[in-house]
């Protein structure tokens, strides 16, 4: 089984501080950064393995397709069986951390920026091996 993590954030400083720290973290699956979701949607969508699992850290606040509506459209994806998503979020607001859990595939909200600790947590998710292998 293949793994690719995707990284979704319309600001391109906080993608390149994820970059760096996800190069420098336990996660060993191949990394892609999209400054929108809906280039992140369409890569999904061509990816010609249909086994490859998806692992999201999704921003929540972006304009055109914000997170909200990311996972909307995942909700109904044909791949929606192989998506998991980590919300990465400047917002602390309990409504938004309650929103983002009623999504099934979300399995962690995660406080920006991207950290060390973040991927501990989600090391113990078995669903989540192949991102560490």
């Amino acid at each position: 089984m293949k793994g690719t993590i995707l990284v979704v954030d319309d600001d391109s400083m906080i993608l390149f501080i994820h970059q760096v720290v996800i190069e420098g973290s336990i996660l060993t699956a191949k990394a892609k950064y999209f400054l929108s979701a809906g280039t992140a949607l369409e890569y999904i969508a061509n990816e010609p393995d249909q086994d490859m699992r998806f692992l999201i850290f999704l921003d929540i606040n972006m304009p055109f397709v914000n997170g909200w509506q990311m996972l909307n459209k995942l909700r109904n994806h044909p791949k929606r069986e192989k998506i998991l998503v980590a919300v990465v979020s400047s917002s602390v607001n309990q409504r938004d951390i309650d929103k983002a859990f009623s999504y099934e595939m979300v399995i962690d909200y995660i406080t920006k920026p991207l950290k060390d600790e973040c991927f501990e947590r989600l090391k113990n998710n078995e669903g989540l091996a192949v991102f560490f292998e």
